[in-house]
């Protein structure tokens, strides 16, 4: 069973990325915003600190396990990863990849043209300007509750502002989960032009097993202090060879 966490990949900053502050950028050992894919390439390369079972659909509705050994053996299936050994592993490995799905992302990373996203999200942290779909949302009824128009994060979690902590990190501790927004990296990443953000999501139940984490990007078309974000799909990415 695999229990050790993987370090956070995603220490780079391409051509059109920006760092959301120096600060954040110094503590994180981050580079200058010079690098390349080849860097990229690497990074997709370093092997995990252990492998990461999943389980893969095949032909005839079969399953087949298999062993991940860094990022591009996760990308080269990620569409078709079902399953894992056991709900800890899966777990383990929802949270190991979310890096190998934002280094992806900075792969394809397009220049900026603008940007309606603060400087510093740790000065954005009241939970009305973050959209609802930040929430666990586990059963039915909160992802019908979170689909309704003017639905946000507070509604759905009743608690007014996020904790902002150094380095570049909102914490929102609610009665049922607990919420964790990281960012890890910004850029167009979904080729309209305007600047993302890509945060490390996590949550948790505040009393049971449920844990989760995904890759998030948000983004704002309007720079007005109470314009909200949105969360976007962005561009699917080339796997980097």
């Amino acid at each position: 069973m695999i229990v050790r966490a993987l370090a956070p990949l995603c220490m780079l900053l391409l051509p059109g990325l920006v760092a959301s502050s120096a600060a954040w950028a110094d503590a994180a050992g981050l580079p200058p915003a010079t690098g390349s894919l080849a860097a990229v390439a690497e990074k997709l390369d370093r092997p995990f600190p252990d492998p990461l079972p999943a389980k893969l659909t095949v032909a005839g509705g079969r399953l087949e396990r298999v062993l991940l050994g860094n990022c591009h053996d996760y990308l080269a299936v990620k569409a078709r990863i079902v399953d894992s050994d056991s709900d800890r592993d899966l777990r383990v490995l929802r949270y190991q990849v979310v890096d190998c799905d934002a280094l992806a992302l900075i792969g394809r990373a397009a220049n900026v043209r603008s940007s309606a996203l603060p400087r510093d999200f740790l000065t954005v942290t009241d939970t009305r300007r973050y959209p609802a779909s930040l929430a666990p949302n586990v059963s039915d009824d909160e992802r019908a509750r979170a689909a309704r128009p003017g639905s946000t994060l507070q509604t759905m979690t009743a608690v007014r502002r996020f904790t902002a902590t150094r380095p570049d990190t909102l914490e929102l501790k609610g009665r049922a989960y607990g919420i964790r927004l990281s960012l890890l990296a910004r850029g167009d990443f979904n080729g309209d032009g305007w600047e993302d953000a890509a945060f490390r999501w996590e949550a948790h139940a505040r009393r049971g097993t449920y844990a989760d984490s995904r890759l998030v990007v948000l983004t704002r078309l309007d720079s007005r202090p109470l314009t909200a974000f949105i969360e976007v799909e962005p561009a699917a990415p080339d796997l980097p060879k």
